[in-house]
């Protein structure tokens, strides 16, 4: 059996710091003790793409087996009594959308990174961890009512589009007594 792996790590890791299976490669899978298996409560950051890109963040909350691609680094929080992952990968996820990270990044070619020894430079406040864990269920919650919003406006725009193609076809009409109140006649 073949196991999950990004094709593309960072493409799969969303500018929100959600986690996007579209694009996903089979992959024999390594041994069970290979440190690319990914943990619930994983933090994944891209530390190789492009300048733009370097620095997306994502908490892993996924059921299943995958493994990791080679561009992401694996943040397993240590000292779970101290510091909660979802509010560190938040911490992070802000870093990168003010472009923090890009500036800890080398630039290559083509590419940019972020080593490991810059990474552990990132500063990091600590507030007490019931005041992480609340922050972090606010934005959860906040990003989960922006997730519904937008699914409703894409339900919206493809009833519009749906409704608007069968009048413009004529496969639906508009009742007779809605156009006579713009003082318009209905077609025969």
């Amino acid at each position: 059996m073949s196991e999950r792996i990004t094709e593309e790590g960072t493409f799969n890791v969303t500018d929100e710091g959600q986690i996007s299976l579209d694009q996903v490669k089979y992959v024999p899978p390594p041994p069970e003790n290979s440190p690319y298996w990914l943990r619930e409560g994983d933090i994944l950051f891209n530390n190789t793409n492009s300048e733009e890109l370097v620095g997306k963040v994502a908490y892993f909350n996924l059921r299943g087996k995958f493994v990791l691609s080679n561009h992401m680094t694996i943040i397993r929080v240590q000292e779970p009594q101290k510091i909660s992952g979802v509010w560190l990968a938040f911490w992070l996820l802000l870093l990168w959308q003010r472009g923090f990270t890009q500036t800890l990044a080398r630039r290559h070619v083509n590419q940019a990174s972020i080593s490991l020894a810059r990474l552990d430079s990132i500063p990091i406040p600590l507030p007490p961890l019931d005041e992480q864990r609340e922050i972090a269920h606010i934005l959860q919650a906040v990003d989960e009512k922006i997730r519904a919003e937008e699914s409703r406006r894409q339900a919206l725009e493809a009833l519009f589009k749906s409704l608007l193609h069968d009048l413009m076809t004529a496969r639906r009409r508009l009742p007779k007594e809605f156009v006579a109140r713009f003082g318009g006649e209905p077609a025969p």
